[in-house]
């Protein structure tokens, strides 16, 4: 439909592309358009617990200088979805990957039962390799 559009349309992303005119806070540069600004919008800022995981000193620093922001409500951002649709996306939509939904939980996830064929499935005993 017409009304799709990217979950997270960042413009820039610190530090790889930093975006040069961007306001700098605690050294650090921000704006609206960063990659982790943009996600932010959408899953809230980390707490302690989900910052967790990062052990750069430097990182941290970083994550603590964007304002607290709630977790947006993704049934109001789409009504149209049914609960199981819902309930994935908020396990999916994650900061914290030790807290996040695995792979094969997602996939034995409710949303994907009428469309999933396990016996039509292969599973890869080593690394797939493309190209």
């Amino acid at each position: 439909s017409g009304d799709r559009k990217p979950l997270f349309p960042g413009g820039s992303c610190f530090p790889l592309s930093p975006d040069c005119k961007a306001e700098k806070k605690k050294g650090f540069p921000h704006s609206s358009t960063d990659q982790l600004s943009v996600i932010f919008d959408v899953i809230g800022t980390p707490n302690e617990e989900e910052m967790s995981f990062v052990t750069d000193t430097k990182a941290i620093e970083y994550l603590k200088t964007f304002p607290p922001r709630p977790r947006i409500n993704f049934k109001e951002m789409y009504p149209a979805s049914g609960i199981a649709g819902i309930e994935l996306l908020n396990k999916m939509l994650v900061f914290n990957p030790y807290f996040r939904i695995t792979l094969n939980e997602c996939l034995a996830h409710p949303f994907f039962g009428s469309i999933r064929d396990e016996l039509k499935e292969k599973v890869a005993y080593q690394p797939v390799i493309l190209g």
